[in-house]
């Protein structure tokens, strides 16, 4: 057999196959100019001359390692369903007097032919949109407009060798199948296999218990370093309870319910149920990937849309106010000189100032031993019992509120920022204090409250208690500042522009600094170009890889419609035989299909709904602690997801009657 007859096999097979094909061939070209515009964005020189550059291209760079990861895994799996259809048809060819050779010599041809339709389309369509892609992203970082057009080799090559990489995986895995499977088993193709599942009880409870210990790491994270430790270990949990439930959990419950005659022994129950046990077998690996994917979609685009839309937010949980100065180690006596050259400073500006914060404070890190015990040891532990206490005086805090509290000898106010302390006292090692009052409503206004630790203040009865436990702290050793001493705060909010602000905070950083103390002043005038930096850039690449996501989530349904309808096909037929009316079969296939279809769907919100509370913990260690916002965010996310979800049923759903209704 010549070449040319190889490739005109493989042309034909791709031309008779267009309704696998084609939307292989475009999420192919799809992913191509999707990755070819992630790597050509993080090797632009327009982004690497901007401010905050570094940190948006470090991101892009990350985003770009996961999309070729994913790519590889999710071209490669999308292409089972493919070949499964087609299996019948190699079939046919070893029957006919083809060797398993030539067989492979024609796929080789048909995986070039489209290795080099989806290189061309995609980098084509890649170079199109790079553009405008690009303004798009210099408009969420609030950059300026890039001029000229870029098309970086580097990414050219880069995207031919993963798509290279993908088909030649492709082609390995094709030929496999074609050498090892019988002809006969071949011919039947998708209907090999049929006979009545069996119930993998020990598979099921594996899959309900890591589920549910997924579920309850989720939900029992307290603090944003144990949420980030636990998350990472939940969602391995979760999606290894998912596959192992869709498989065997799903089974399982169905054949209980046939077990119960006055719920089965009825006409809609009947067919539903005997049909859902074979559905469940053959699709469960597609419907837990598709409610794998639908989490992963909702969770990434959720998370970035709330970071992105919650800046404000995020500002000013980090920078309380505008102007954030410390200084230490600084003692009482040095404290009157030290105040009164910023304020002269802050005078001389011209600039008014409001909201003014001004105290000493004393900041440790403790180990929460007991609920209401706590120790100086230096010991780092990612259990969620590592906290900072900061101490400050009376005077202060009524200075600071304008109110008249008194406190007695022992006695403490105490304000639980982030933990809890039980009862009514406080033991910080060998000292015991009395909690008059929790004052849980201050706002000590500086960005300490963005702490990923448990972080308490407490209010002690004067300066001379504060001076003792920072002497007694710094010979012990325990973690403060770079120096043990005390540690002067000043912060205020001012109606300056962004511009005299950050002059302002610069001026005073001057002070601090030829005072000889360590510290500094923040400012978040000059934050705010480095904020949207990292969370535009983090909205970009949630939003580009949830479109990838989404992209593999409605393939995965389409070629599952597919393959369902070419085996109820056979079903509608052998129903009708046996009496029902078509109109009847119709409706419990539609059933079916619809139960079958929405189930990833429903759960997925599950899964969200239990990962909500780990999820918030770890938007608070990315400074957004609101959580209304978060979860307003999330739940429109998931409204927006639901109703493309339903769209494409519709669209698929019409292939798959197609198919039903086809007449031999």
């Amino acid at each position: 057999m010549s070449r040319c007859l190889y490739l005109k096999m493989a042309v034909d097979n791709i031309r008779k196959n267009r309704q696998v094909y084609i939307p292989f061939l475009l999420t192919s070209i799809g992913t191509c100019a999707m990755y070819y515009i992630l790597y050509a964005l993080s090797v632009s020189d327009s982004i690497q001359e901007s401010f905050g550059g570094a940190a948006v291209l470090s991101v892009l760079m990350l985003g770009r390692w996961i999309m070729m990861v994913f790519s590889v895994i999710f071209l490669y799996y999308t292409y089972s369903f493919l070949l499964k259809q087609r299996k019948k048809e190699f079939g046919i060819y070893t029957i006919l007097g083809m060797e398993k050779r030539h067989i492979r010599r024609v796929l080789f041809w048909e995986n070039l032919l489209a290795f080099l339709i989806s290189c061309a389309g995609g980098i084509l369509l890649g170079i199109l949109l790079f553009k405008a892609v690009l303004l798009l992203l210099m408009r969420i970082l609030h950059y300026g407009v890039a001029f000229g057009f870029e098309i970086p080799m580097e990414a050219l090559q880069g995207s031919v060798l993963l798509l290279a990489v993908i088909f030649f995986l492709i082609f390995l895995n094709t030929i496999r199948i074609v050498h090892f499977t019988n002809p006969i088993d071949m011919l039947k193709g998708g209907q090999v296999g049929e006979r009545e599942p069996k119930t993998k009880w020990v598979l099921a409870l594996a899959g309900f218990l890591l589920l549910g210990g997924g579920y309850y790491l989720a939900i029992t994270s307290k603090t944003p370093i144990e949420a980030f430790l636990m998350f990472f270990v939940a969602v391995v949990m979760v999606i290894l309870g998912t596959y192992a439930l869709f498989t065997a959990g799903s089974i399982l419950i169905l054949k209980l319910l046939r077990k119960n005659k006055n719920y089965y022994y009825k006409t809609s129950h009947f067919t539903s149920v005997s049909g859902m046990i074979y559905r469940m077998k053959q699709n469960a690996a597609g419907l837990a990937s598709i409610c794998v994917m639908s989490t992963a979609v909702l969770i990434l685009i959720s998370t970035t849309v709330s970071m992105y839309f919650g800046m404000n937010d995020l500002l000013r949980t980090r920078y309380p106010r505008d102007i954030m100065i410390n200084a230490y180690p600084i003692t009482e006596e040095e404290l009157p000189a030290l105040q009164e050259k910023l304020q002269g400073t802050i005078e001389e500006s011209g600039v008014t100032v409001e909201n003014t914060l001004s105290y000493l404070e004393l900041g440790t890190m403790f180990y929460q031993t007991e609920p209401n015990h706590f120790d100086g040891q230096q010991v780092i532990s990612f259990q969620g019992m590592n906290c900072q206490i900061f101490f400050l005086t009376l005077s202060d805090y009524n200075q600071m509120t304008g109110k008249e509290e008194t406190l007695q000898e022992g006695e403490v106010l105490l304000q639980e920022t982030r933990g809890e302390v039980l009862g009514d006292s406080l033991e910080i090692e060998d000292h015991t204090y009395r909690i008059k009052e929790r004052i849980n409503d201050f706002d000590m206004g500086n960005s300490e409250l963005a702490n990923m630790v448990n972080t308490f203040y407490v209010v002690l009865p004067d300066l001379s208690e504060l001076v003792a436990l920072e002497t007694e702290f710094g010979s012990k050793g325990y973690e403060m500042n770079q120096e043990p001493g005390l540690e002067y705060c000043l912060n205020f909010d001012s109606d300056a522009d962004d511009e005299e602000m950050s002059a302002l905070s610069a001026a005073l950083n001057d002070i601090v600094a030829q005072e000889g103390y360590h510290g500094y002043s923040e400012c978040v005038a000059d934050s705010k170009e480095s904020f949207y930096a990292l969370y535009g850039s983090m909205f970009f690449i949630g939003a580009f890889l949830g479109a990838l996501f989404l992209m593999a989530t409605v393939l995965i349904i389409y070629y599952k419609q597919l393959s369902e309808g070419y085996d109820d096909r056979e079903r509608f037929a052998i129903m009708q035989k046996v009496g029902m009316s078509k109109r009847e079969v119709r409706k419990s296939i539609k059933s079916q299909v619809m139960i079958v279809f929405f189930l990833p769907l429903a759960m997925a919100a599950v899964h969200i709904c239990f990962a909500f509370p780990i999820l918030t913990n770890i938007m608070n260690m990315m400074n957004l602690t609101n959580v209304r916002l978060f979860a307003v965010g999330m739940a429109g996310t998931f409204l927006a997801f639901a109703l493309i979800y339903a769209a494409v049923y519709g669209m698929t759903a019409k292939a798959y009657y197609r198919i039903v209704s086809w007449k031999k």
